[in-house]
């Protein structure tokens, strides 16, 4: 029996001696095979303004540095600026009541923080969204006399946040550029200026803060008229109290309200240099024929969702968006703001939709999940009207918003002391 246990011992020892050296060798290689990492993913955010900047700033700061291999953010946007279109009402009066700087802010020195690998801001237009191949393909913008070039941009998640143009090129939104949209108001301000005779189109919340200011800067001046398609200014889930109030406060400026009708005909008056209107009422289904020597439209907006593929838009062009804020059929295109069929065209949504984006792309970049809520859109009205700049009107749910309330958080500056902190987010 000592005889076979020594030999069984003296094998063991042999056979450990032997596997001792393998074992420390293949722990050494391990040790020098880095381990499996997660890859850096990328975020492209379509639209440099006020939804797509506080959506790029909130994934740098809050998502970012919790993400797995790293997350890389890709702003695009045409213009070098935000325009804070908000003020637009009061930006196209002459007599610089809302300086150029306080409506047009640069991008790039909100992001200087962030070192290239975490942040790039490219100067651009989307002009296709491939969400099977998942590009972005971007018309860069030239520089003055050179021709523009073409970049495809890929990402793992896309935001269109892209916003929306206001019909006939009225500077209420961008027209086609920063230069261009500045130019127009400055034309527009020059025009008021010269005139006797201004008509305001539209009974939304742009013309009823368009006719505030001309009749707070021009009362018993110069002729101010309101065309509402509707017997009051506003929509009819807004409390008919507050339109009629709306009426009443615009009237004590001096601005003529037309009713009920809609501008069926606009030509130019050669003789004048203004515009005839021909409108038709509704009401009492007759004609009439006006004169303008500014025509001033603030009806209609067009979502700039054109690079989109057609089968993701609605009839109106906009995004079919679903309670996650994804294209309906496509988990990684997310989409805010005015381009979203899911909520109406109003900067009052874009607080909440920016931040259910966030919460649920840092579950998805994260985590690998998708948030288990919904979004859920608030189906009450909020909103909060300026008329000139110290009265206002509002309603949030069903109460109604007191004017001193308005006249300070709104209407004295349109929110322009508020923009330095919101591009920072």
């Amino acid at each position: 029996m000592q005889k076979n246990f020594g030999r069984s011992s003296s094998q063991h020892t042999l056979l450990s001696s032997f596997l001792q050296p393998l074992i420390f060798c293949l722990s050494t290689l391990s040790k020098l095979v880095p381990p499996k990492m997660s890859q850096p993913k990328t975020v492209v955010v379509l639209g440099a303004a006020m939804a797509g900047v506080p959506a790029a700033q909130k994934l740098l700061t809050q998502v970012a540095p919790k993400v797995p291999g790293g997350l890389k953010v890709i702003l695009v946007g045409p213009n070098t600026h935000v325009f804070w279109n908000l003020a637009s009402v009061r930006g196209v009066l002459p007599g610089n009541l809302m300086p150029e700087e306080k409506l047009f802010y640069p991008i790039a020195p909100a992001f200087a923080q962030f070192s290239s690998s975490q942040f790039e801001f490219v100067v651009g237009k989307a002009t296709t969204l491939n969400p099977e191949t998942k590009n972005v393909l971007v018309t860069l913008s030239g520089k003055e006399g050179g021709q523009a070039s073409e970049r495809t941009i890929s990402y793992d998640i896309v935001v269109v946040a892209t916003g929306s143009s206001a019909k006939e090129s009225m500077p209420w939104k961008i027209v086609q550029d920063i230069e261009t949209t500045k130019t127009k108001m400055r034309d527009i301000g020059k025009d008021i200026d010269n005139a006797k005779s201004i008509v305001v189109v539209g009974g939304g919340m742009t013309g009823v803060e368009v006719a505030g200011e001309l009749g707070q800067t021009y009362k018993g001046r110069k002729e101010i008229t309101l065309i509402v398609k509707d017997d009051l200014p506003l929509t009819s889930d807004v409390r008919s109290d507050i339109r009629a109030l709306i009426v009443t406060e615009l009237k004590k400026l001096g601005v003529n309200f037309i009713t009920s009708s809609r501008v069926t005909s606009v030509k130019d008056d050669s003789s004048t240099g203004g515009k005839t209107l021909e409108i038709t009422s509704s009401s009492q289904n007759t004609t009439q024929t006006i004169h303008a020597d500014v025509y001033l439209p603030t009806f209609g907006m067009e979502p700039n969702t054109e690079f989109m593929p057609a089968h993701l838009l609605d009839q109106s062009r906009r995004v079919k968006t679903n309670l996650k804020l994804r294209a309906e059929g496509h988990d990684d295109v997310y989409v805010v703001g005015d381009v979203s069929n899911l909520q109406s065209s109003s900067a009052a949504h874009l607080d909440a939709q920016v931040a259910y984006l966030i919460k649920e792309l840092e579950a998805r970049l994260v985590s690998g999940r998708s948030l288990s809520e919904e979004y859920k859109p608030n189906g009450g009205v909020m909103f909060a009207v300026s008329l000139g700049s110290k009265r206002g009107t509002g309603q949030m749910g069903k109460w109604k918003l007191p004017s001193i309330m308005v006249g300070f958080a709104k209407s004295r500056n349109l929110t322009t002391d508020r923009v330095p902190a919101y591009l920072k987010a």
